[in-house]
């Protein structure tokens, strides 16, 4: 196909703005709001970025509510046992919310000391088939 030397000058472009935009504007405005699939997204929005944020948090949100779920339950045991002694309530309770925020936070910080990884992951599993496992070979008319 030979080389053609196209004279961009020579073009008449004001019938293609005319139809775009009307009469009267020499440049395409578009529409003020866009709905739907107007452009697409490049890259990761907001949303990715605190979903993955939240992968990071979510385990130890859970341990956390474990942990102080059965804790709230042991101290309120214990809150009850002073209780049933005669001991003051308002007293008890602030004694127990202490001990019970202690408890917590300890066995919180001793699971997450506990926590270290090299940061590799083995590869599980064969580097070649098992033998008596062999693929049969199928040709046009049926099985070799």
């Amino acid at each position: 196909m030979p080389h053609v030397i196209v004279d961009v000058n020579a073009i008449k472009f004001q019938n293609f703005f005319d139809r775009q935009v009307g009469e009267g504007q020499y440049f395409y405005e578009g529409i003020p709001y866009q709905r739907g699939w107007g452009h697409r997204q490049r890259g990761a929005g907001l949303s990715t970025v605190l979903s993955s944020i939240w992968k990071f948090i979510q385990p130890a949100v859970r341990n956390l509510g474990q942990d102080l779920s059965k804790e709230s339950l042991a101290a309120g045991a214990r809150a009850l046992s002073s209780l049933s002694e005669g001991s003051n309530i308002k007293d008890v309770l602030k004694e127990q919310v202490k001990e019970g925020a202690r408890n917590v936070l300890s066995k919180s910080s001793e699971r997450y000391l506990r926590q270290k990884g090299s940061g590799k992951r083995k590869i599980i599993g064969r580097a070649y088939p098992h033998p008596n496992k062999r693929k049969t070979r199928f040709d046009a008319l049926g099985p070799l």
